[in-house]
């Protein structure tokens, strides 16, 4: 048997650390597992990809969440 349990995650205005707790009751197993999602802002992620070699000719809407999210359209300069 393994449960499963999510623990709250510490947000702020640029993270979001979610972690998850796995236990496997038959091995005596305990596994946590964590990430950090960093959100960007539209200015920040376009500085990011023009200072690793991308040229930004468009930014879009994510079609399912417009207004919150983007999609940049990219091409390599180097």
């Amino acid at each position: 048997m393994v449960a499963i349990r999510h623990e709250r995650a510490p947000v702020t205005a640029e993270n979001l650390s979610p972690e998850r707790l796995k236990v496997d009751m038959a091995a005596g197993c305990l596994m946590r597992s964590s990430l950090i999602l960093r959100f960007r802002g539209h200015d920040e992620m376009e500085a990011g990809l023009v200072a690793n070699g991308y040229q930004v000719p468009d930014v879009r809407e994510a079609p399912g969440r417009p207004g919150r999210e983007f999609v940049f359209v990219t091409e390599r300069t180097t």
